[in-house]
């Protein structure tokens, strides 16, 4: 397995004061009458980002993600693999060495027990220790879902951080942008990249306050993908009328 990237994360939860949130209001012209209502807002906007970024799983690199998962998708289909081709025989010298393990701990602890079972009964694998059909199943599960999960990922940025905090607080951003405070989701920038726009000061501004070494493009960027998935009901709508 490849050596995982490890995430910089502050040791307090960032969150947002009412002061944070008043000076949002003086900056882009919110009526401070709203202050307390975006700090709590804000601040459960803040919980919810924290809950993502503070999760190690989420730091992978995108690029190392798809390969573990390519790898751990093999391995589990290899091994599958030999357990098809393994003759009667293997399975029944894998049962009588379980037997003598089993005997061993049985003696150890003072238990007693019966002979382990086998998989005799209309199993694949007749004279295997019992429980190898199930596992057969549960590790063709993992390969499948490896493989599922390796797709869902080709999407994804390789050699740079998923940044699911970044697009879940984009989301939670929309939702407080245009349908609490009233606002318009639009992007736009001045010539030199930064917003102009109400939605894209707003986002640029609260988001640096969580996480300011984060670049104003990629705040802007997944800006860019949430008006995307916004629009694409829409859009689907309008071809399905032609």
């Amino acid at each position: 397995m490849s050596k995982k990237r490890k995430p910089t994360l502050p040791d307090d939860m960032p969150s947002y004061s009412f002061e944070d949130a008043a000076v949002l209001c003086r900056t882009l012209n919110i009526h401070l009458d709203l202050a307390g209502f975006l700090h709590g807002q804000l601040d459960l906007m803040a919980s919810h980002w924290w809950s993502v970024v503070s999760n190690p799983v989420n730091q992978v690199l995108a690029g190392e993600l798809r390969n573990e998962l390519e790898q751990l998708e093999k391995a589990a289909r290899k091994l599958l693999k030999a357990m098809a081709e393994t003759q009667n025989g293997t399975w029944n010298a894998i049962h009588n060495a379980s037997d003598v393990l089993r005997a061993d701990r049985q003696e150890s602890s003072g238990e007693d027990g019966a002979d382990a079972k086998r998989d005799d009964n209309g199993a694949a694998h007749v004279g295997a220790p019992y429980g190898v059909t199930q596992f057969e199943a549960e590790l063709k599960g993992i390969a499948d879902a490896s493989n599922v999960a390796r797709q869902l990922q080709n999407s994804a940025s390789a050699g740079r951080p998923s940044d699911i905090a970044l697009e879940g607080w984009m989301r939670d951003a929309y939702a407080l942008v245009h349908s609490k405070l009233g606002e318009p989701f639009v992007r736009h920038v001045h010539d030199d990249g930064e917003p102009s726009s109400f939605a894209a000061a707003f986002c640029v501004d609260a988001y640096h306050h969580l996480s300011p070494q984060t670049p104003t493009s990629l705040i802007l960027n997944a800006m860019k993908k949430e008006i995307s998935e916004i629009q694409k009901p829409v859009e689907e709508m309008k071809r399905n009328q032609l």
